[in-house]
């Protein structure tokens, strides 16, 4: 064989080592592509399930693998979650009942709310100056906001 067709041939076999190279590499590409997306469908699930006491991307990793191990699986497994956050999003169990802090109308809330004023109008004063001037100078709202206080201790709260 002469020089020439033995360069010829190894050129052609670098070549298509080359082309064989890319061609690897492309098809990794292509498929770290496709698993990201497959784990972002995942994830997504994940985070339509708001109302579970899961993080999206490591539970869309849990999803992941069960969906495409376990097809069949999967499906009941996320019909059930789904039922799950369903019924979370419902529940009275996590409802707030009642509020903390006092009504506009209380004792409390009207000493407050002209104590604020009293600041307000003089900034030298404090909250807690401006509270006892309101106290002292109107007696009436004085007795009412204590008959509230001690009612709220007799009910076990401030």
């Amino acid at each position: 064989m002469s020089s020439i067709v033995r360069a010829f041939i190894q050129k052609s076999m670098d070549e298509a080592r080359i082309a064989k190279e890319r061609a690897e590499a492309a098809e990794n590409v292509a498929k770290e592509l496709r698993e990201e997306k497959i784990l972002k469908e995942y994830v997504a699930k994940a985070e339509g399930l708001p109302h579970l006491p899961i993080e999206p991307l490591k539970f869309g990793i849990v999803l992941k693998a069960l969906g495409e191990d376990h097809p069949a699986e999967f499906k009941e497994i996320y019909r059930v979650l789904k039922a799950a956050n369903a019924a979370l999003e419902t529940s009275e169990l996590f409802r707030e009942i009642g509020k903390s802090g006092s009504s506009e109308t209380s004792a409390e809330a009207q000493v407050y709310a002209k104590a604020r004023s009293l600041v307000a109008k003089d900034g030298e004063l404090t909250l807690e100056e401006a509270v006892s001037k309101v106290l002292e100078d109107d007696p009436e709202l004085y007795s009412r906001y204590e008959e509230e206080r001690q009612e709220a201790v007799k009910r076990g709260g401030k």
